[in-house]
């Protein structure tokens, strides 16, 4: 038996189908962008008699150097989920520290005082973003590194395969994976024109996070969602839930703001939701009436002790969990394969768990994607990248909108970028770098007859 066959021996929780020894991806529709690149990723046992398993990573695609008569890549990885889920928490902790703890000396008349700026303000200085730009850079290279160290013996050459392609042209990749979660637009891989990243990441690039270079999503299973979101004569049916308890705590106006701004992009339905029952009712609705769900509120996947609780999102003082939603729907996919945005404000956190139920539950209720970002996100960030990314994706009105995906990589640029002779792109922000993208990556609005 060939280590390849050895490796494949038995999958765990077949969301995917197979040919052989490969995972057969689904035929997306020509109303889809095509895809430079795909990454697959499943669990496996080792061999038939052994209890041990490996994830097996699949590159397929132009984008890795894989023309259409040849065969895709397959290569073991060793890598224990929990070893895994620890490795990403370390990259987090780095993003979490830079957000919350990073200070910059500025001087106000005659006072000089210490302030965190990324959580006061969106446009930073180029000097600061040099120097926490320089630590980020670091932990999505060592992601990279601790997670494909080691494995069976085509993993470097796999591993070199990944690495030219993701640093080569600007690709639209599909992550397919349901049980192998990264933050993908996180990792950092250094431009080979650049030399070597040096050890505290002083030389890193914007253009080196796969976030800022790439389109990419993450498929958790063989769905493929209609790409197109129709808004009726009557308007787009859009949900907003939040939570109350932001502006209370944090003394600014967030939600009124970001009604007034909703009430301003022309005919939406709005479905606003701020209690849990309210969230209930549109779940057990036999038709659930949001065609785009936005949630701006708290969520949590960690107790008091540090122990991992089950994900849920907070509305007051009540709390959603995964299961709730999934009762709620009776099992029932929901008919208006909605778009889902989550925007979790400072005091939350969204780990991978937070994706493991939520985002893996929607997805099976046929949403057709959803977008959060992977650590705490300062609120007033979160509202000003929301806005932005409903501004382009409700624009154009009557002719077919920008993509999701392409959306989502504009924006990261957008904030990331260094110009100083543009005032409106000179923001030096790297806080687009945490929100990814679970399908969705070809969604498109149809202003079809509503007036705007």
């Amino acid at each position: 038996m060939s280590l390849r066959a050895q490796i494949i021996s038995q999958t765990r929780r077949p969301r995917f189908g197979r040919v052989g020894d490969y995972t057969a991806l689904p035929e997306l529709g020509k109303d889809s962008l095509a895809r430079d690149g795909t990454i697959v990723v499943r669990k496996e046992r080792a061999r038939d008699d052994d209890e041990s398993e490996l994830f097996l990573i699949q590159l397929d695609g132009r984008g890795f150097g894989l023309r259409q008569e040849d065969n895709s890549m397959l290569a073991g990885l060793d890598i224990k989920p929990t070893e895994l889920h620890q490795l990403v928490e370390v990259c987090r902790a780095v993003w979490r520290e830079v957000i919350t703890t990073s200070v910059e000396r500025r001087r106000f008349g005659i006072w000089k005082t210490n302030e965190r700026p990324l959580l006061k303000r969106i446009r930073q200085d180029e000097a600061f973003l040099r120097r926490i730009g320089a630590r980020l850079a670091r932990a999505g290279a060592d992601l990279f590194g601790g997670v494909f160290a080691r494995g069976c013996p085509r993993l470097p050459e796999l591993r070199k395969r990944l690495q030219e392609g993701l640093t080569a042209a600007e690709c639209v990749i599909t992550v397919y994976a349901d049980e192998f979660f990264l933050p993908w637009g996180m990792l950092y891989f250094h431009p080979p024109e650049a030399g070597k990243l040096d050890p505290l990441g002083s030389n890193w690039r914007p253009e080196g996070f796969l976030g800022y270079r790439h389109v990419i999503e993450q498929a958790t299973d063989d769905f493929v969602p209609v790409p197109a979101i129709i808004a009726s004569d009557t308007g787009l049916s859009f949900g907003f839930t939040f939570d109350p308890r932001i502006e209370i705590q944090e003394g600014i106006a967030y939600i009124r703001s970001q009604r007034r701004f909703f009430q301003s992009q022309g005919t939406l339905r709005s479905n606003e939701r701020s209690t849990k029952r309210q969230i209930e009712d549109a779940f057990r609705a036999e038709n659930f009436p949001d065609q785009v769900s936005y949630f701006f509120l708290h969520s949590t996947t960690a107790g008091k002790d540090g122990h991992i609780l089950p994900a849920r999102f907070f509305l007051g003082r009540e709390s959603v969990e995964a299961a709730e939603i999934k009762a709620w729907c009776e099992a029932r996919a929901l008919a208006s394969q909605p778009l889902f945005f989550f925007n979790a404000c400072q005091a939350g956190q969204m780990r991978t768990p937070f994706y493991e139920s939520f985002a893996l539950l929607l997805l099976e209720l046929r949403a057709r994607g959803l977008i959060g970002p992977q650590v705490d996100i300062p609120t007033l960030f979160a509202e000003k990248y929301a806005q932005r990314f409903f501004a382009a994706f409700l624009a154009k009105g009557g002719t077919p909108g920008m993509r999701v995906g392409e959306i989502v990589k504009d924006l990261t640029r957008s904030f990331l970028k260094s110009d100083s002779g543009n005032r409106n792109t000179d923001l030096n922000n790297p806080l687009g770098l945490v929100y990814s993208l679970y399908k969705g990556l070809d969604c498109y609005l149809i202003w079809q007859n509503a007036v705007r």
